[in-house]
């Protein structure tokens, strides 16, 4: 027996999906460090819609829930290593596109500063977060030494001054000479090093293969015309250098002094000369307050207020007794006259 028929359902088939997303495109990597990179990619289409994204580093899926966005972050990679990664699109039918694709190189690891070992390119560099610091000149050490730093590159081709945080150092061939000793120059003026190291709080005299200079705070003074000391003596100097040529009589704050090869002579006791006239010295200094009749190995000579007088005409004093003047010298040829001179001397 055959039951009554039910109602009629009426229904419309529907075509399946299965067509695929497009390809991820122009997938790149970016922010890479030695442990890690930001992976980017343009949107995929599809006929229907994309659901999300997956991420394969290496042959092996990354991540655990669907890519909704179009980055993603890796992380806990090894550093200075070759990774592929692959982004595929699905729909929601589970479709999936073929893959985009990008390839990179973590970071080496190198700890912060100039590194110990020669890169490929034989260089030495300074590193900040395993890269190439190019913003950074300064005077940094190694295992090797202290090297003149510049835009991030050890400069072997540099002889000079440079500074760091520590001071300013003499850099020869790029590394630091803690031997040197001498007066050297940078961009900036001569300065006076001892062990490798500008020393500001140095004011005296001191030399290089060049000539003696005057420092003033560790820098060469080239506009010093004076007599200045150093751990030697007393030395003349004119644009900043010791003039080892000049004999005379020159003068700083402290006095007048005579000078004999550049250096003061302490032992002068004479009349001695310079462009301004003939000087009554007392221990190597023109002593102003001397008026008499002082010798030198040219004569006696008048002297008022510690200067020879060549004007003066008569008879006139010293410690060993009075003497006839001729144009300030005295004559010893001269005999004769009111005052009973004999050989120049006035007789008792």
């Amino acid at each position: 027996n055959e039951s009554g028929a039910s109602e009629a359902v009426t229904f419309t088939t529907v075509e399946a999906d299965r067509e695929a997303p497009s390809a991820p495109a122009n997938v790149a990597a970016a922010d890479i460090t030695r442990g890690g990179a930001a992976i980017s990619w343009e949107a995929s289409t599809d006929n229907v819609g994309v659901t999300g994204y997956d991420v394969y580093v290496n042959g092996k899926k990354d991540n655990d829930a669907l890519v909704t966005g179009t980055t993603y972050e890796l992380s806990g990679l090894n550093q200075d290593t070759s990774y592929k990664v692959e982004v595929y699109a699905l729909d929601a039918k589970g479709n999936r596109s073929e893959a985009g694709n990008v390839t990179f190189q973590t970071l080496k690891a190198y700890a912060d500063g100039l590194s110990d070992t020669r890169d490929a390119d034989g260089n030495w560099y300074y590193y900040k977060n395993d890269k190439v610091d190019t913003g950074v000149t300064t005077v940094a050490k190694n295992k090797n030494g202290w090297w003149y730093v510049k835009n991030g590159k050890v400069d072997f081709s540099y002889t000079g001054i440079a500074k760091n945080e520590n001071g300013w150092w003499r850099i020869v061939n790029g590394k630091v000479d803690f031997n040197c000793n001498s007066v050297e120059k940078n961009e900036n003026g001569w300065w006076y090093i001892r062990g490798g190291k500008v020393n500001f709080g140095y004011t005296g005299i001191a030399k290089n293969a060049n000539g003696w200079w005057r420092i003033v705070d560790g820098k060469v003074d080239f506009n010093c015309n004076s007599v200045e000391k150093n751990e030697n003596g007393w030395w003349y100097i004119r644009g900043g250098k010791v003039d080892f040529s000049y004999t005379g009589i020159a003068k700083n704050a402290n006095g007048w002094w005579r000078i004999v090869n550049g250096k003061v002579d302490f032992n002068c006791n004479s009349v001695e000369k310079n462009e301004n006239g003939w000087w009554y010295i007392r221990n190597g200094k023109v002593d102003f307050s001397y008026t008499g009749v002082a010798k030198n190995q040219n004569g006696w000579w008048r002297v008022e207020n510690g200067k020879v007088n060549f004007n003066y005409n008569g008879i006139a004093k010293n410690e060993n007794g009075w003497w006839y003047i001729r144009n300030g010298k005295v004559d010893f040829s001269y005999n004769g006259g009111t005052h009973n001179v004999v050989n120049g001397k006035v007789q008792k």
